[in-house]
C-alpha cells in the first residue's frame, strides 16, 4: 500500500498537468548543448573565404588554420621586438592587429579563434607566467583581459561588417555572371565601346556576324579603323563618313531607336554583304558624362531581300495583267469600223461594264502596290 500511494502523492504534490523540473545535471547539459548549437552556428554564418585567394584555398577549414598561424607569427615578432627594444610597453599590439587582418578576410569565427590563441601566447609566451593562467602581476592580466575583449569586439564588429560585403560581393558576382549569360545567348550582335570608341566587349553574335574571329585584334582598332575595314554604306548604297557611323553618333550623346535606327551596308571580315540594323545609345556616369556607347546589330539582309522578291513579283503580276488588258486592243485592226454584236437579250452597256471595272481595279491595285513599295 505504501509503495503504491507514493506516485500518487507525487502526482498529487506537482498537479495533474505539471511534469518534474529536469535535475541540475540534465539541465546543465541542456543548456550547454544549446549553447554549443548556437555558438556553431554563428561561427558558420561568420566563416567565408576572401576572393584574393584562389579557388582551391577557398575552405572554410583555412580560415582557423590561417588565424592560428598568424598569431603565432605575431607572437614570434613581439618575442623580437622585445628582445630589439626592452622598452616596447604595447605587447599585445600584434596580436590584435591579426585578429583584425582575420576578422576582414575570414570573419569573425577565425577572428575569434585568433583571439582566445593570442591571448593563451601573450600569457604562455611574453609574459612571465608561463604555465596555466595564473598570473604574476595585476598588469599582467589587464594586459591579456584587454587584448581578450578588443579581439572579441573585433571579432564582432569587423565579422559582422565583412559579412555584409562578402554577402554583397556574392550577389554581385551572381548577378554579374547572370547578365554574361544574358548577353551572350542575345541572338544579334551587341558591342561595347569606352569613350574612344575602342571595343571593350562583345558577345558571340556580333563575331558571328561580322566575322570577327578573322581578326584577332579587333577590339582595338579606333572608330576611323572599322569603318576602313567594313566600308559601311547606308541603304541606298551611299558610303558613311567616320563621324556618319553609328558609333560616332552615340559618342556624340545620340540615341538610335525606332525610326531613327539606320540601316547600313557593311562588308564582314569573312567577305560576306549584309544589311544591318544598328540601335544604340551612349553610356553616362552619375555625372551625366559620355563614357562610352552600347550599340546592338541586327541582321536584316534576309527580310530585305525577300522585300525586294515581293517587290519584283508584284510588278511583273501587274504588267502581265495590264498586257492582258491591253490585249484585245491591240489585236483589233487600226481603224476598224466593225460593231460588236451584242449578246442575246443583253443591254450592249452592261457588256461594257466588266471590262470598265477591270481597268478601274487594276489602276486602283497599281497606285496602292506603288505606296507600299515607297
Amino acid at each position: 500500500m505504501s509503495n503504491r500511494s507514493q506516485p500518487n502523492a507525487s502526482q498529487a504534490e506537482h498537479g495533474p498537468g505539471e511534469t518534474d523540473p529536469l535535475e541540475p545535471p540534465a539541465r546543465q547539459r541542456w543548456l550547454a548543448g544549446n549553447v554549443w548549437c548556437c555558438l556553431r552556428q554563428w561561427m558558420r554564418a561568420n566563416t567565408f573565404a576572401p576572393s584574393w585567394l584562389p579557388t582551391r584555398l577557398r575552405h572554410p577549414a583555412l580560415g582557423y588554420v590561417a588565424a592560428v598561424m598568424l598569431e603565432v607569427i605575431a607572437v614570434a615578432l613581439t618575442l623580437l621586438l622585445l628582445a630589439g627594444l626592452p622598452a616596447f610597453s604595447l605587447p599585445g599590439l600584434l596580436v590584435v592587429l591579426m585578429v583584425v587582418l582575420v576578422a576582414l578576410n575570414w570573419g569573425g569565427g577565425p577572428s575569434l579563434l585568433a583571439t582566445l590563441v593570442g591571448g593563451a601566447l601573450l600569457d604562455f609566451v611574453i609574459f612571465p607566467s608561463r604555465f596555466g593562467w595564473s598570473f604574476a602581476t595585476a598588469i599582467d592580466a589587464v594586459r591579456v583581459g584587454l587584448v581578450l575583449v578588443v579581439g572579441l569586439l573585433i571579432s564582432l564588429v569587423a565579422g559582422h561588417v565583412a559579412r555584409a560585403a562578402s554577402q554583397a560581393r556574392q550577389e554581385a558576382e551572381a548577378q554579374a555572371a547572370q547578365l554574361r549569360t544574358i548577353f551572350e545567348t542575345l541572338v544579334d550582335g551587341v558591342f561595347v565601346s569606352d569613350q574612344q570608341g575602342h571595343i571593350i566587349r562583345h558577345n558571340s553574335a556580333a563575331r558571328t556576324l561580322l566575322g570577327l574571329d578573322q581578326i584577332p585584334n579587333f577590339t582595338s582598332w579606333s572608330v576611323a579603323e572599322r569603318v576602313a575595314k567594313f566600308a559601311p554604306c547606308d541603304a541606298q548604297g551611299r558610303p558613311l563618313a567616320v563621324e556618319q557611323a553609328p558609333p560616332s553618333r552615340n559618342l556624340r550623346g545620340e540615341v538610335l531607336t525606332g525610326e531613327s535606327a539606320p540601316e547600313m551596308w557593311v562588308r564582314t571580315l569573312d567577305g560576306r554583304k549584309v544589311l544591318l540594323s544598328i540601335t544604340g545609345a551612349p553610356t553616362r556616369n552619375r555625372q551625366g558624362q559620355i563614357t562610352g556607347a552600347v550599340w546592338l546589330a541586327r541582321d536584316v539582309t534576309g527580310r530585305r531581300r525577300l522585300e525586294l522578291y515581293t517587290q519584283e513579283a508584284l510588278d511583273a503580276l501587274l504588267a502581265m495583267a495590264e498586257a492582258l488588258v491591253q490585249a484585245p486592243e491591240a489585236a483589233e485592226p487600226a481603224g476598224s469600223t466593225g460593231v460588236r454584236r451584242p449578246l442575246p437579250d443583253t443591254d450592249p452597256a452592261l457588256q461594257a461594264a466588266p471590262a470598265v471595272s477591270w481597268n478601274v481595279s487594276m489602276s486602283v491595285w497599281r497606285r496602292s502596290s506603288q505606296g507600299q513599295g515607297r
